[in-house]
């Protein structure tokens, strides 16, 4: 069973397992961390969380909750001494190295390792790989970076939809991906940096790569490009740039996963509403690779 995120706390009583009516293998058991659903929704070994409450709820660490209680302690005495010495320049210093020490856990608390983000995306690798008949394993790298809590909640849904498209449109089927020399089983890359006030997710396979010439006559399709419009006018960035746009799609077909050209124009929403850009590299044959760029300030 997957238990909840490290920075999502549910007392007992509000998750339960539900009832297994018969015996499944290798079936990815499910979590539900919004409002509990209706009884007759649940399906056979499914793990709910009940969401009772709107109010958000975090674990945070004993160690840090006893350091916060001893410093609002020593900012009550240093505040009753105040009172009673004419030094307000000793007390001064005493109350501002308190209040930054204050001030500096309350950061921390608000804080989580983008581990736990990451957990929850080999999850979605895992359901992707089993809906797709792919053998695709997930690597990840930067999982001690601390971040702010509510920013991690805004980062995991666009996350999701990369992870998702890495899956379906990257990694090739198995016969394809042996017939170019290839492992069977695909890679998907997580990597997180934090530099200068910037954190950088990027989400990278080793699978097709994007094909250029077949986004240009889908884009001259939808008129996105005029009719005499060419190829050689445009770079490989202007190129990459139009599955960007909503509802393109490369696939022939749809699929449960993706392909119904929805998700990476949800994306780009979501870094420009956190003031951060997206990127794009591709080699064909070799893998695509796509980062957000987000100020954690």
């Amino acid at each position: 069973i997957e238990l909840p995120p490290e920075n999502v706390y549910a007392p007992p009583g509000q998750y339960y397992v539900a009832p297994v009516a018969e015996k499944m293998e290798n079936v990815p058991l499910q979590i539900d961390l919004g409002i509990e659903p209706e009884q007759e929704q649940l399906k056979p070994g499914d793990y709910v969380i009940g969401g009772h409450t709107k109010e958000n709820i975090v674990g945070i660490g004993m160690d840090k909750l006893d350091r916060l209680t001893i410093l609002v302690d020593k900012l009550l005495r240093l505040e009753q001494k105040a009172e009673e010495t004419p030094d307000y320049e000793a007390a001064w210093r005493k109350l501002r190295k308190v209040s930054s020490e204050l001030e500096q856990i309350v950061y921390d608390m608000r804080r989580a390792p983008i581990g736990g983000m990451f957990r929850r995306m080999k999850r979605v690798v895992f359901d992707a790989s089993c809906r797709l008949s792919k053998e695709v394993k997930l690597q990840t790298f930067g999982e001690d970076i601390m971040v702010d809590r509510m920013l991690l909640e805004q980062l995991t849904e666009p996350l999701m939809h990369m992870v998702r498209n890495a899956a379906d449109h990257g990694i090739e089927d198995l016969a394809r991906r042996r017939s170019m020399g290839k492992p069977d089983q695909g890679t998907i890359q997580l990597t997180a940096v934090l530099e200068e006030g910037m954190l950088t997710l990027s989400v990278e396979d080793d699978g097709r790569g994007l094909d250029g010439e077949k986004i240009f006559q889908i884009a001259k399709l939808r008129g996105l490009v005029t009719e005499d419009a060419r190829i050689e006018d445009y770079t490989q960035q202007e190129l990459f740039a139009f599955i960007l746009n909503a509802g393109f799609t490369t696939r022939d077909e749809i699929t449960e996963i993706s392909g119904r050209g929805v998700g990476l124009d949800a994306v780009i929403g979501k870094v420009k509403e956190l003031g951060g850009s997206f990127h794009i590299e591709s080699v064909p044959g070799e893998g695509t690779e796509f980062w957000m760029e987000i100020p954690i300030d």
